[in-house]
């Protein structure tokens, strides 16, 4: 009796502690949950200033408290809102309406409010205006949050730049009016500044940003972006790399830094950044317009074009787009395609262009009667032209408008419509000498133009057009020929003209003739087995003969040098650079025994046929590295840097801006 009366008595107690466990339980669970959301609504504050690295700290500590994907889902668009990435928040935004729902909080109220501010920051569902913003602000949304989003979509407006600045001006005075954060406000200041054009300002108000908070995104964003505006493309692809490395597949910063490895020249890591995003999305136009540039720097101009039209050229695209896209297609043999998107960018900006414009057209199709009825308008005006643009009717054959005109001119004249946006420039057949000949007096034979024409010049924008036929290939050096003799006898007259020297029409002719007449090619000898001791010999010549003071191998400059026109002509870096007439040994010998005209590369007429040889197995030996990408930007960026050495290393002894060394400076004796 007295054990069972003992086990009575123990029940209160033990249903005590019962309680006392269930209590504890519900207020742990209690707890942890309004802990994770206090946590999350902390994580929205610093979201809406733009500090998503606090954010995302104080999310994943209240996800492990408790999970909440409706939260997670909204703080994640939040952050591609600010990013400005719209596939993506899109994607963020059909994850939500799925898991839809109130959850501690946090529910329909909370998406609808994120849909309205997407659709602020890209105008669909609300218009970007100051009424909007007051009524986003009524619904709930914080003012950093709006006003960030606001200034975003001003920022990317297609309308007139003193209107956007005029309305970005009045939104940072109502937004610091209303007690903005002051690390939002000077990322503000920033972005306005940089609609302004003014990217040093911006840089400082984005680094004062970050001098208040130092994980302010749009801050790291905006500091890189007016970096790479004011030439500072290697700084800033560390910060863009730093940002991706944090928050991956951001697709705004991976299109940004892609744009900063190509202006350092590093084409294929921008491929890498920029495959990786083409295989993530494939209907975003700014995409493939990126991905259109690093093909074009690449050097594939097929796929250059494929991509610029993926992106629609035919919509609404800057003029420096049109013009890049132009030039690929002009360099990808698509002439007619190049010619269009060449009229486009040039239409209203020059009258000589215009008129270039139209003639090509004529030449290639006479029948063009709007393109004769604008041509005439044109030429009947008051406005005065540039002489070089007044081109004769008929003066080249539709094959030479087709196929040379774009670069060299319609005149030859090596002002063609893509020639402004190549390096090295277009030859200018009038005027300039030919640099690869094979003849006793340096002067250009047809076989050497036709074989230029059929191979192209490596290391270059001129592409070889081996698909013409022979009698093409024939036409087009004919008329090379011909517009060259046109420019000399036109040099005659004008220079007895300066001198005021009679013509004597007896004896004109048969000095135009002296001056355009092809000498004998010269022999090139039989080639011996190459031996180490050829080699040897060589490496001794190009010592001796001064060749490695120009060609000097570390490429770190020892002579600055420009050519006529005063633009960077560096030499040829032999192990890395490719051969500008290829690496048959008979065309180096030529080279070498005739120097290449037009430039300081001399002659050297002294040297026996032994020795060339053995310089030319030398030279060859030299280039077992792979050769480098060459583009137009990445030749002229090497041209402009090489130049650049040579003048810090010896500011003394700079060559003359337009003529360089003394052409016979390393002529062997």
């Amino acid at each position: 009796m007295t054990t069972i009366n003992k086990r009575i008595g123990l029940l209160p107690n033990r249903l005590h502690w019962l309680w006392v466990a269930v209590v504890a339980m519900i207020l742990i669970y209690v707890g942890t949950h309004v802990l994770s959301n206090r946590l999350r609504w902390s994580a929205n504050r610093f979201a809406d200033r733009g500090q998503f690295a606090e954010a995302n700290d104080r999310i994943r500590i209240a996800d492990q408290l408790a999970g909440d994907p409706v939260a997670d889902l909204l703080l994640r668009a939040k952050r591609q809102r600010h990013l400005g990435n719209h596939r993506q928040w899109r994607q963020v935004m059909a994850k939500l309406s799925l898991t839809a729902g109130t959850r501690l909080g946090y529910g329909q109220v909370e998406i609808e409010l994120e849909k309205r501010l997407g659709g602020f920051r890209w105008p669909g569902l609300e218009t970007a205006s100051e009424e909007t913003f007051d009524n986003l602000l009524l619904a709930g949304a914080s003012l950093d949050d709006t006003a960030t989003t606001y200034l975003l979509a001003i920022a990317d407006r297609n309308t007139e730049p003193s209107e956007v600045l005029r309305e970005a001006d009045s939104l940072l005075s109502r937004w610091e009016s209303l007690g903005g954060s002051e690390a939002a406000l000077e990322w503000g200041k920033g972005v306005a500044s940089q609609l302004a054009g003014d990217h040093i300002k911006a840089k400082n108000s984005f680094a004062d940003a970050l001098d208040t908070e130092p994980n302010h995104c749009g801050a790291q964003i905006g500091l890189a972006q007016s970096l790479l505006e004011l030439n500072k493309p290697e700084a800033a692809a560390r910060l863009f790399r730093a940002f991706l490395d944090r928050w991956p597949g951001s697709e705004r910063e991976s299109l940004w830094l892609s744009r900063s490895l190509r202006e350092l020249g590093r084409v294929e890591d921008a491929r890498k950044v920029i495959e990786d995003l083409i295989a993530a999305s494939t209907d975003d136009s700014k995409i493939w317009l990126e991905a259109a540039e690093v093909a074009y720097l690449s050097g594939d101009f097929d796929e250059a074009l494929r991509r610029f039209e993926l992106a629609d050229l035919d919509g609404s695209q800057t003029a420096i787009t049109l013009r890049t896209a132009a030039t690929a297609a002009i360099l990808a043999g698509q002439s007619t395609r190049g010619t269009e998107l060449f009229d486009r960018y040039l239409s209203g900006r020059s009258r000589m262009f215009r008129i270039q414009s139209l003639q090509s057209r004529i030449n290639v199709d006479p029948s063009d009667l709007d393109s004769v009825k604008e041509l005439q308008e044109i030429l009947s005006s008051d406005e005065p032209s540039n002489p070089k643009a007044n081109f004769e009717s008929g003066e080249v054959s539709s094959l030479f408008s087709t196929h040379c005109a774009s670069c060299h001119g319609l005149s030859g004249l090596g002002d063609g419509p893509a020639n402004r946006h190549l390096y090295p420039r277009s030859r200018n057949l009038r005027d300039d000498p030919f640099r690869l000949v094979s003849t006793t007096n340096g002067l250009p034979s047809h076989d050497d133009i036709k074989r230029v024409i059929r191979d192209g010049i490596a290391g270059t924008a001129m592409r070889g057009l081996p698909n013409l036929s022979d009698s093409d290939l024939d036409q087009l050096a004919t008329q090379t020929l011909q517009l060259r003799q046109a420019g000399i006898k036109r040099y005659l007259l004008e220079s007895m003209a300066e001198r005021e020297v009679s013509v004597d029409a007896e004896t004109l002719p048969s000095t135009e003739s002296n001056l355009i007449t092809p000498g004998e090619p010269i022999a090139i000898p039989d080639w011996p087995e190459v031996t180490a001791a050829m080699l040897s010999d060589g490496e001794r010549i190009f010592r001796s003969a001064t060749c490695s003071q120009c060609h000097n191998q570390s490429a770190d400059g020892q002579l600055a040098f420009f050519d006529k026109h005063g633009m960077p002509s560096p030499p040829r870096n032999l192990e890395t650079d490719p051969m500008k007439g290829g690496r048959d040994r008979g065309a180096m010998f030529a080279r070498i025994r005739l120097g290449m005209p037009g430039t300081v590369h001399p002659s050297s007429p002294t040297l026996s046929d032994y020795e060339t040889i053995c310089l030319v197995e030398y030279c060859l030996s030299l280039a077992a590295t792979p050769t480098t990408a060459q583009t137009n930007h990445g030749r002229l960026s090497a041209a402009h840097q090489y130049n650049l050495n040579a003048i810090k290393k010896s500011a003394t002894s700079a060559p003359d801006p337009k003529t360089g060394p003394n052409p016979d400076a390393g002529t062997p004796k």
